[in-house]
């Protein structure tokens, strides 16, 4: 059972960027928002880590959501350095044959 599937949650819609962002409800949000510090942590082991607790269809999510700090407008230039190195990470993992990664 996936990380995020486990809790319930709150769907709050954000107008930064469009996006939607999905929060855990009932005290599991620091877990959740822990996810996310690992994978923007520019530590490459540390992101591999919270990225391998993901299952495949949150580990897409993530990577979408990446691309879309790196490349779209209104993001800070740390968040951006963040997202880079943290799809950096994670495609070097792929490309090496990392079995857990998609």
């Amino acid at each position: 059972m996936s990380l995020i599937a486990q809790i319930p949650v709150l769907i709050i819609i954000v107008m930064h960027n469009s996006s939607v962002i999905i929060q855990p409800m009932n005290g599991n949000l620091e877990n959740f928002n822990n996810v996310w510090e690992m994978i923007l942590s520019r530590q490459s082991e540390v992101i591999r880590q919270a990225f391998n607790r993901l299952d495949e269809e949150e580990q897409n999510t993530v990577l979408e959501h990446l691309q879309r700090m790196q490349s779209e407008s209104g993001w800070q230039p740390s968040q951006r350095e963040s997202a880079q190195a943290a799809l950096e990470a994670i495609l070097d993992a792929r490309d090496e044959g990392s079995e857990n990664l998609i």
